[in-house]
């Protein structure tokens, strides 16, 4: 046997659901945890120790451990998803949607090796699915996870991401409780998090954050929770304390996607374009994700800076060329661009598939506005909600178009109440009253 067979061995062949977790010994710690998750979660939680998740610290070192084990070890099926999950979590750390092929060729191959009782694969696929923001097809295979192993807490979690997304809460809480119930920690904190932050029930979205951190292991884990505070942190209008949460999430892990962003939007906000404007460059330079570019285009055009916000604009379009060819299509950014920089026709036409997609209230508010942009303001009225400052300022534009000035001024309000800073194109106005 070769070295790099025995290390794959050594370092063994259980599930990454199994090998990445961390089980906590009965300290003062994971009792308060326990008791504090069955105060946030309720009676379904079950208490007890609290299993963590801990990714590899050196992701790319075990992917091409992996692939060293394949070479001389082709026929493992459980090798291969492994290989294909480490794939999708590194597409998600770096941006780099080119990893989604590899993905889905590992896991195929696996799911060719072994396609009975493999929730492993089954899972890897439910991720890649839902990553390329396929989100029927990562509930289907999520489903056929679950089916093949229902004690699998991971495929419970992806089942949960696929139906909030799909606008079905219920069956989206149900599935986070199995999760809950089979394995407490990171992961299912955070998506417990995401449920009550869509619900604007952020004080317990700040608890369930809470707990994630209380539970994080490693870097990545430690970026990922801070990053979500600073998220927590922007929803609710407070841009010092979110850019707090930005820069710790980097100093765990300096290229952090979403915290890159985050801190770039924060400083806008707090009036500190010079340094904003530096924060995108690095972000975009670093993930050329099409809602980063879209913002950093905003804040060229809210400055007057318009030649510099047309060539950020260009780059979000290629971006999103760049990810359909990967397989990745994102109607819900590329809706929202062409409403407002493009061609509202083209949003709504986008738009309108994305809502029957995923009928979700982020969706909603899109649509909602696409369809104001192209002037067709009692069709937009029936989507317009208010649970985000954006959602209620974009309300209240379609209201004030429709002669409702009073409801209008209604929405303006509750724009600034929830975050005076959401956006720099925007906000300005609406403090204003123009």
């Amino acid at each position: 046997m070769t070295r790099d067979v025995s290390d794959r061995a050594a370092r063994g062949r259980g599930s990454p659901t199994r090998r990445a977790a961390i089980v906590l010994g009965a300290t003062s710690a994971t009792i308060l945890a326990g008791a504090a998750a069955f105060i946030l979660f309720g009676p379904h939680y079950r208490g007890g120790p609290v299993p963590v998740r801990a990714f590899a610290a050196d992701l790319p070192g075990r992917i091409a451990a992996d692939q060293r084990y394949l070479t001389q070890a082709p026929g493992d099926a459980t090798v291969w998803a492994e290989l294909g999950i480490g794939y999708v979590e590194q597409a998600r750390r770096t941006g780099d949607a080119a990893y989604y092929p590899k993905a889905e060729q590992a896991l195929r191959e696996s799911l060719r090796l072994q396609p009975e009782t493999n929730d492993t694969a089954l899972v890897g696929m439910a991720a890649l699915t839902g990553a390329r923001r396929d989100f029927a097809g990562s509930r289907d295979w999520a489903t056929r996870a679950t089916t093949a192993n229902p004690r699998n807490p991971l495929a419970h979690g992806l089942l949960s991401d696929a139906y909030l997304q799909l606008g079905d809460t219920r069956r989206a809480d149900g599935e986070l409780q199995k999760m809950l119930e089979a394995k407490p920690g990171v992961a299912s904190f955070t998506r417990a998090a995401e449920l009550y932050r869509l619900r604007n029930e952020r004080d317990r979205a700040a608890q369930a954050l809470n707990l994630a951190l209380d539970s994080a292991v490693g870097s990545a884990d430690l970026a990922d929770v801070r990053s979500r505070l600073g998220d927590l942190a922007w929803d609710s209008g407070w841009p010092n304390r979110s850019l707090r949460a930005y820069d710790l999430a980097l100093r765990a892990e300096p290229g952090h996607p979403d915290a890159l962003a985050g801190r770039a939007r924060a400083l806008a906000a707090l009036h500190r374009e010079d340094e904003a404007l530096t924060a995108y460059a690095a972000a975009v330079a670093r993930h050329p994700r099409p809602q980063t570019l879209l913002e950093y285009g905003e804040l060229y055009q809210s400055l007057g800076r318009t030649g510099e916000a047309q060539a950020q604009y260009r780059g979000v379009r290629g971006a999103l060329s760049q990810l359909a060819a990967k397989g990745v299509v994102d109607d819900l950014v590329a809706g929202r661009f062409e409403a407002d920089h493009g061609d509202p026709a083209v949003a709504v036409t986008r738009l309108a598939r994305e809502w029957k997609r995923r009928p979700n209230d982020e969706v909603a508010d899109a649509y909602a506005w696409a369809l104001h942009r192209a002037g067709r303001n009692q069709e937009a009225i029936k989507y317009a909600r208010q649970n985000t400052a954006l959602a209620a300022y974009h309300r209240g534009e379609i209201e004030r178009a429709l002669g409702r000035e009073a409801d209008a001024e209604r929405s303006r309000a509750r724009a600034l109440k929830l975050n005076p800073h959401f956006s720099p194109l925007y906000a300005q106005e609406v403090a204003d009253g123009r």
